[in-house]
């Protein structure tokens, strides 16, 4: 557990030994949201546009494997 501090702005820098085990760089879409009284940061996984189920990573577009499949389909 690391200590950092809020700037002026209220910002916060993620030391980088959690951005490099997470894979999050500048730019990187985060969730904030709080849990039993902490704020808690996570990585943003990509959602289906279709169904909002989880996205494929290596698609072009934010597709779940079961809409790719049905939008193959037509």
């Amino acid at each position: 557990m690391k200590t950092v501090n809020l700037d002026k702005l209220c910002r916060i820098v993620i030391p980088v030994e959690y951005r490099k085990a997470l894979q999050i760089d500048a730019g990187s879409a985060l969730t904030v949201c709080m849990e039993k009284g902490a704020i808690v940061i996570r990585p943003t996984s990509a959602s289906c546009r279709i169904c909002g189920g989880k996205a494929v990573a290596d698609a072009s577009l934010p597709l779940c494997r079961a809409c790719i499949a049905q939008v193959k389909k037509i």
